[in-house]
C-alpha cells in the first residue's frame, strides 16, 4: 500500500491507523510485535495459534503452539516526520499565505493553526511547506471564537494589511501596559477594516461619546491615536478622533478583560451623568478640569465594583445628606439612572461617595 504522507498530514486528525482483527478463534492470539518507530518491511501484528493444555489439577491455560502456522498481518509504516528545532523554536506547516508579511500555519506540535505576522514571514512560502517561525513573529490562535464570529473566518476575509496595522497597535498596546489580551486582534482588524470602507466611500460616523472615552480611557486613547499614523502611512487615508475612540474601547477590553460593548455601557453611563448634572444644575461641567476626571473615573469603577460585586468600605451617606443635601440628590438620580442604564445593582453607599465627587465638580474644591 503507498500513501500520501503530505495529504495525510493536512487533512487527517492523526497518522495513526487503526488495525481491526476480526474472526480470530478461541485460540487465537494476537500479539504486538513492535512499538514506536519501526523501519520499514519490519511486522509489527501477527496471529499464531495457541494450544489448550490441562493440567493435573484440571486448570486451562494456552500456550503458542510453535509447530502451528504464524499468520503476519500487513502493515503500514510510515516515514518518521521528524520537526527539526533550533533553538526551541516550533515547525509550523503553511496553510495559507496571506502576503509576504503574513501566513496561516499550522503548529506541528499543537496541530492548532496560527496566523503569523512578521516581516518576510509570508515570500516566497508554498502551501504544506515546513517552516521554523521566526524570533520576534506575532502569534495568534485560530482556534478561539470571538464576539464578531470564529477568528478562522474573520482571518481568512480580512485584508491581511488590516492584520498587519492591528497587530501594530496591539504592540504598542503591550508596550504600554505589558500583557494585555491578543484574541482582540481580529475584531479589531475587522473593526479597522470596515472604518477605512466607510470613509473611503465618504461616510464618517460620529462618536457622541468620544470625549467620555477620553476622559474615561485616557492611556488606551493615547495608544489607539497612534492608530492615525499607521492608516495615513499604509493605506493613506485620514481617521477622526470618533474612531480612534472606537479603538480605544477594543484596546481597554484587552486590558481590563471586557467586552467593547461592556467599555460602550460605561462610557454611555457616564456621559448621562453628565447629562442629568448639567440638565438638574444648569451649569456646564469642564471637562478639562482636575475634578470631572475624578468625577468620571469614579463613575467607572464604580459600575466595576458593582459587576465584580465588590463593595466600598467608606460610608458618606449621612454626612452628605446633612452637609450637602442638593450634592446629595444629584448622587442618588445618578445612581438610579446608571442602575437603569447598565441593568446593575450598585450599594447604598455609593451614593454619598459620588455626591462627594459632585460636590468638588460644582465648588471648585480639590485636595
Amino acid at each position: 500500500m503507498k500513501i500520501d504522507v503530505s495529504y495525510l498530514t493536512e487533512h487527517a486528525p492523526s497518522l495513526c491507523s487503526p488495525v481491526l482483527c476480526t474472526d480470530l478463534k478461541e485460540n487465537q492470539k494476537v500479539r504486538l510485535l513492535a512499538e514506536g518507530e519501526v523501519k520499514s518491511r519490519r511486522a509489527i501484528v501477527c496471529s499464531g495459534l495457541l494450544r489448550k493444555i490441562v493440567n493435573s489439577n484440571g486448570n486451562k491455560k494456552f500456550q503458542a503452539d510453535r509447530k502451528g502456522p504464524l499468520y503476519l498481518f500487513s502493515w503500514i509504516c510510515y516515514p518518521s516526520i521528524r520537526r527539526k528545532k533550533s533553538r526551541g523554536n516550533i515547525m509550523y506547516r503553511v496553510s495559507k499565505v496571506l502576503n509576504n508579511n503574513g501566513v496561516i500555519a499550522i503548529n506541528m506540535e499543537e496541530n492548532i493553526e496560527y496566523v503569523l505576522l512578521g516581516k518576510g514571514i509570508g515570500f516566497g512560502k508554498k502551501i504544506s511547506e515546513r517552516f521554523e517561525a521566526p524570533d520576534g513573529c506575532a502569534r495568534y490562535s485560530l482556534r478561539e471564537d470571538t464576539e464578531r464570529g470564529s477568528a478562522k473566518e474573520l482571518a481568512k476575509s480580512i485584508a491581511p494589511e488590516y492584520l498587519e496595522i492591528a497587530n501594530a497597535i496591539l504592540v504598542e498596546a503591550e508596550e504600554k501596559f505589558g500583557r494585555i489580551d491578543r484574541r482582540i486582534l481580529f475584531p479589531l482588524a475587522d473593526h479597522i477594516s470596515f472604518a477605512v470602507e466607510r470613509i473611503r466611500h465618504g461616510e464618517q460616523i460620529s462618536n457622541p461619546l468620544t470625549e467620555d472615552i477620553r476622559a474615561l480611557f485616557g492611556s488606551e486613547y493615547q495608544v489607539a491615536s497612534k492608530l492615525k499614523r499607521f492608516i495615513k502611512e499604509r493605506l493613506s487615508v485620514e481617521i477622526d478622533s470618533h474612531e480612534i475612540g472606537y479603538v480605544a474601547l477594543h484596546i481597554h477590553s484587552a486590558i481590563e478583560d471586557e467586552n467593547v460593548s461592556m467599555a460602550m455601557q460605561m462610557a454611555r453611563a457616564v456621559r448621562e451623568c453628565v447629562k442629568i448634572l448639567e440638565q438638574e444644575t444648569g451649569k456646564q461641567i469642564d471637562v478639562r478640569s482636575l475634578s470631572y476626571n475624578r468625577l468620571m473615573n469614579h463613575v467607572k469603577y464604580m459600575i466595576i465594583r458593582a459587576i465584580k460585586k465588590e463593595s466600598i468600605k467608606l460610608d458618606l451617606n449621612d454626612y452628605m445628606q446633612q452637609n450637602h443635601p442638593e450634592a446629595f440628590r444629584l448622587g442618588r438620580l445618578v445612581c438610579q439612572d446608571i442602575e437603569k442604564e447598565c441593568a446593575i445593582r450598585l450599594e447604598k453607599m455609593e451614593v454619598g461617595y459620588l455626591a462627594m465627587h459632585i460636590e468638588r465638580v460644582y465648588s471648585g474644591i480639590s485636595e
